[in-house]
């Protein structure tokens, strides 16, 4: 996962956009590429709460909507970004405007999904980017729904022999048989999609651990770099460091 990506559940200075991936070109960022392509308010509630004595410039409440702009000259993708404004106080003891993004739209994708990754898998992970600032437990679900395509297309089977539906922390040790490293990613993401099923939230910090853990064994299995790296390291493992060489 982009490293401002995890940090973005965070509110950030207004005056100091991050530079989110553009969820177009993967290459470029996207920012606020002029003022008049911001536009903040004031909520009704905390307006009429300036009337009252103990009002403070710290009780603001706000929204905001902004365009971002891809600074790629290839790209020039437009993201729509809606979110809450507050005032903070900087590192110096001043009030400072603070923002939070909640809904992007197209959806920054959460992690970057190898090329050879299989459609079922990279829907879900698609379908949980557009949820995660918004409603983070129900991105969460979908990432767990990611987890059952990876044990899909890494044919684990379903059923027990009796014919018995098998549950996902049960496919996922039939996987640990075989690809342990793998299966342990899984079943933590499992175990935060899981949070969301039976408690009704997640915290957005976990998901944003969840994206990250899926996020490692995705490629450990559909990138060709991280696959290669890892046939070396087996085969230089197995020869005790004696490697045949290249033609």
């Amino acid at each position: 996962m982009d490293p401002l990506l995890a940090r973005l559940p965070k509110y950030f200075p207004s005056s100091n956009w991050p530079l989110l991936p553009c969820p177009a070109c993967e290459g470029g960022r996207i920012s606020v590429a002029r003022k008049t392509d911001f536009v903040e308010v004031e909520t009704g509630v905390s307006a009429n709460a300036r009337r009252a004595d103990w009002w403070d410039p710290i009780d603001y409440e706000g929204r905001f909507v902004a365009v971002l702009t891809c600074g790629n000259s290839d790209c020039r993708e437009k993201v729509a970004v809606q979110g809450n404004a507050a005032v903070d106080f900087d590192e110096h003891g001043h009030y400072e405007t603070v923002l939070q993004c909640k809904y992007f739209d197209p959806p920054l994708r959460l992690i970057r999904v190898p090329h050879d990754c299989p459609d079922p898998i990279r829907r879900e992970v698609d379908a949980a980017s557009r949820l995660a600032w918004v409603d983070p437990g129900s991105a969460a679900t979908r990432l767990r729904v990611a987890v059952e395509r990876v044990l899909d297309n890494q044919r684990v089977r379903k059923t027990s022999s009796p014919g018995k539906r098998l549950t996902a922390h049960a496919r996922i040790q039939l996987l640990r048989q075989k690809r342990s490293d793998v299966a342990a990613l899984l079943e933590a993401v499992k175990w935060i999609g899981n949070q969301s099923v039976h408690e009704g939230d997640v915290p957005i910090d976990a998901l944003v651990d969840g994206a990250t853990l899926l996020e490692a064994a995705l490629g450990l299995l559909y990138d060709d770099s991280t696959v290669s790296a890892l046939r070396a390291a087996k085969e230089i493992n197995k020869a005790r460091g004696r490697r045949a060489r290249r033609a």
